[in-house]
């Protein structure tokens, strides 16, 4: 089983692993030939289930595995590998390989960094990250220096100081057995398709009305005093029609004496 490849676009892929954190806590990272399929099904909550393209992340890759088209599952969990990811986020380059040490499976994160200094020469720096939450690693998040820092004869002249860190994560190997019972959810033909505005958009548009909602609906505390908490009668409605018209209102509970 062989997995390597040099990460084309580190900002999508943090990213795309910040978004898959907020729903859970590990995801199902599966490599093919073909694409890269990420899944989170958390226990309570969304599902996510995304399949992208292997250069919308990765610029080189190499794949090889005994099971058909090269597939190799893995469980990864996320906030490790968020911050890791987000380590590299001025890196020159950054690689991931599939690796093993004392018999653990790691994902290892690679990255190179050139800064001009007038200090020490290149450095290199391994850490491994370790997850409570993932059987049969146990112990909090731990980072373990296994190289020396510098190098022992250091000259102070101005030239491009170039710093190798190998960030470890453990993960999981599935077999194919695992995962073989777990199914997209089939969900039934929509009746409409609605085109939501960008994401930004929408964001903007609902900091607006929490602001409204907030300033118009005070609620109390128990010492009599104005709460930010906004009010639990407040509602905000979402509609559409035939011509394209999306309307977002906000609706109150008036109180009857």
């Amino acid at each position: 089983m062989r997995f390597k490849a040099s990460i084309r676009n580190i900002n999508t892929f943090t990213r795309l692993t910040a978004s898959l954190s907020s729903l859970g806590k590990d995801v199902w990272l599966q490599l093919n030939n073909e694409q890269l399929r990420f899944t989170v099904v958390p226990e309570q909550g969304s599902q996510v289930w995304a399949v992208l393209a292997i250069d919308s992340i990765f610029e080189t890759y190499t794949i090889q595995s005994a099971v058909e088209n090269n597939t190799i599952n893995l469980r990864i969990p996320l906030a490790p590998l968020y911050r890791a990811l987000r380590s590299a986020f001025t890196a020159s380059s950054a690689s991931i390989r599939l690796t093993k040490k004392d018999n653990i499976p790691l994902l290892s994160l690679t990255i190179i960094t050139n800064n001009l200094t007038s200090t020490r020469p290149p450095t290199s720096i391994t850490t491994t990250t370790l997850d409570p939450d993932n059987a049969p690693f146990t112990g909090g998040d731990a980072f373990t220096n296994n190289d020396s820092f510098g190098d022992p004869h250091p000259g102070f002249f101005p030239h491009d100081r170039e710093t190798n860190i190998t960030q470890e994560i453990p993960v999981i190997v599935l077999a194919a057995a695992t995962v073989a019972s777990i199914h997209e959810p089939q969900c039934p033909q929509p009746d409409v398709h609605i085109m939501l505005p960008s994401l930004l958009q929408l964001k903007a548009i609902s900091e607006r009305f929490t602001k409204l909602a907030l300033s118009t609906s005070p609620s109390t505390n128990n010492r009599g005093r104005a709460s930010d908490a906004p009010s639990s009668q407040s509602r905000l409605i979402l509609s559409a029609n035939a011509h394209g018209n999306w309307i977002l209102s906000r609706w109150k509970e008036e109180k009857k004496g």
